[in-house]
C-alpha cells in the first residue's frame, strides 16, 4: 500500500498544507511518532505530545460529489492534490505484475484489490475528460496527471492519445486550455513519442 498499512474503513485526507503554504503528503504509520489533534478548533501536528504546527486540509471539492455523463461519481475517476492538480490512473492493471517483474515501488494492483470500491479500476477517456473539466470550472483545477499500468503492445500509447484528446476537446468547450501537469508510461518508439506530444503532453 501507499501507506503503511491498508485502512479500507478509515477516511484519509490525501495531503495536508504547513502555515507557509507547503503540501504534504499523508501517510498514515502506526509507528510514527507524529499525531494530528484537533485543539479548539485548530488542527496542530504534535511529536511525542509536543505542539510543532498547525496545520489545515483543504475543503473537500464540489466536484467529487458529481457524475460523469453515464452515471460514475467522479471521486471514483479522479482526486485532487498537488495544487490545483487532477491525478488520474486511467487503468489498475499492469502486465508486469502478472510475471512478478512490477516496480517494486508500485502500489497499483494491492491498492486496487482492497480499495476497488472507492475507485474505478478503469476510466474511460471522457469520464477524465468531464471530471477534469469539472474541476477546471470549479477552479480548483488547473492542471492534470496521467499515469497507469503498462499495457501490451501499442495499447498503452493509443490509450494515452485518445485521452489527451478528448480532455483537450471538451476544456475547449468550456473556454479552457489543456494544461497537462505530467504523462507517465513507458519508453515510446519516436514516431509514439510525437504522436504524444502532438496529444498534449508539455515534455
Amino acid at each position: 500500500d501507499f501507506d503503511e498499512y491498508f485502512h479500507k474503513d478509515e477516511k484519509l485526507p490525501v495531503e495536508l498544507s504547513l502555515p507557509d503554504g507547503t503540501l504534504i503528503t499523508l501517510k498514515a504509520s502506526a509507528r510514527s511518532p507524529y499525531l494530528i489533534r484537533r485543539d479548539n478548533g485548530r488542527l496542530c501536528v504534535e511529536a511525542h505530545g509536543e505542539p510543532i504546527t498547525e496545520i489545515h486540509f483543504e475543503p473537500r471539492p464540489r466536484f467529487y460529489d458529481r457524475r460523469t455523463s453515464d452515471g460514475v461519481l467522479m471521486h471514483r475517476i479522479g482526486q485532487l492534490m498537488e495544487q490545483h492538480c487532477v491525478i488520474f490512473n486511467y487503468s489498475t492493471y499492469c502486465i508486469h505484475w502478472k510475471t512478478d517483474d512490477q516496480c517494486r515501488f508500485c502500489n497499483l494492483v494491492p491498492t486496487n484489490q482492497v480499495y476497488h470500491q472507492d475507485v474505478q479500476s478503469t476510466k474511460k477517456a471522457s469520464q477524465i475528460a468531464e471530471t477534469t473539466a469539472a474541476a477546471f470550472e470549479e477552479g480548483v483545477g488547473k492542471k492534470f496527471n496521467l499515469s497507469g499500468g503498462t499495457l501490451p503492445g501499442r495499447q498503452e500509447i493509443d490509450v494515452y492519445v485518445e485521452t489527451m484528446e478528448t480532455v483537450g476537446e471538451q476544456l475547449e468547450r468550456i473556454g479552457r486550455k489543456s494544461q497537462a501537469n505530467n504523462i507517465a508510461l513507458a519508453a515510446l518508439p519516436p514516431q509514439d513519442a510525437q504522436r504524444r506530444k502532438a496529444a498534449g503532453d508539455p515534455k
